[in-house]
């Protein structure tokens, strides 16, 4: 999902991550299979210099896949 000056997406972005802007942007938001969200992610911690870790990453999505 997209936030820009141009499209903020408030509307969904309250109903899936009302606090999410206290995280800064980007971050990851995680939902089950209804839609519900499970968790809200900041990504500064998933970086590597100027780009994301692909293990952090990799491990970070492997820990909400459904079971």
């Amino acid at each position: 999902m997209n936030y820009s000056k141009e499209n903020k997406n408030e509307a969904v972005f309250q109903k899936y991550a009302p606090e999410g802007s206290k995280l800064g942007y980007p971050f990851f938001i995680i939902l089950d299979k209804n839609g519900k969200t499970l968790h809200v992610q900041e990504s500064g911690s998933l970086e590597k210099g100027k780009s994301y870790d692909e293990e952090k990453v990799l491990k970070f999505f492997n820990t909400w896949v459904a079971k």
